[in-house]
């Protein structure tokens, strides 16, 4: 969706996404990406793979995000070296793909 944006600022925070069960690829190499992901609904998606693989000025809570249906995580993170946000509570129970998530 986003893939490869470069300075991407938009206010994404009231996106409506509790239908959504795939959010692969979405970020993707997308540069110096700063909007609010921390409200969106994440119950229903299933495949987070390459999410942000690649952003490497990503900045956005993900620590309320749930994560209890996700089977696929494969390098959702990889190459996002400034990624700082705290994971500890999200339940990884399900997933069978964690591949070079980071």
């Amino acid at each position: 969706m986003f893939k490869g944006a470069s300075c991407f600022e938009s206010d994404l925070s009231r996106w409506q996404t509790a239908n959504v069960t795939d959010m692969s690829e979405m970020f993707q190499a997308a540069s110096s990406f700063t909007s609010d992901l921390s409200r969106w609904d994440t119950r229903k998606v299933t495949n987070m793979s390459l999410m942000f693989k690649g952003a490497s000025c990503f900045e956005s809570d993900l620590s309320r995000w749930q994560t209890a249906n996700v089977t696929d995580m494969s390098e959702m993170f990889q190459a996002a070296s400034s990624f700082t946000s705290d994971l500890s509570r999200w339940d990884t129970r399900k997933v069978t793909n964690m591949s070079l998530m980071f």
